[in-house]
Order: structure tokens, then sequence, then C-alpha cells
């Protein structure tokens, strides 16, 4: 039996963007200078939304 998956494993930073409420620069800026965690396959940049989570959380935590 093959099980459907309801949620890309992967979404665009387009999509993160519209998540996180922010802007293409300030995506980028993440990634590069705090570590936002990222997949990229040639030119694209994609981001998986379980790691997203987990980075935000930790990003949380090292804030309080």
């Amino acid at each position: 039996m093959q099980s459907e998956i309801t949620q890309p494993l992967l979404i665009t930073v387009e999509e993160t963007m519209r998540m996180m409420r922010l802007g293409r620069t300030k995506i980028y800026a993440l990634i590069r200078q705090e570590g936002l965690p990222v997949h990229r396959f040639g030119r694209r940049v994609l981001v998986d939304p379980g790691e997203l989570k987990s980075w935000l959380a930790l990003r949380r935590e090292r804030t309080n």
C-alpha cells in the first residue's frame, strides 16, 4: 500500500517568507548569518518545515 504525502517535504524560500512573514532579504540573511537550515539542489534553495520549526525553537531558547 502506498501512503500519500499530505504536506510537502521541502518548501521554497517564497513559502518560507509567507510562513514567517519576512522578506526575501531577511530570509537569506538568516540563512547566511544565523544558520537557518536549507537544502540546496543546484541553484534551488529549499527548507524542511520540520527543521525550520526546530531551528526557531532553538533560536528562541538562545535568546531567553
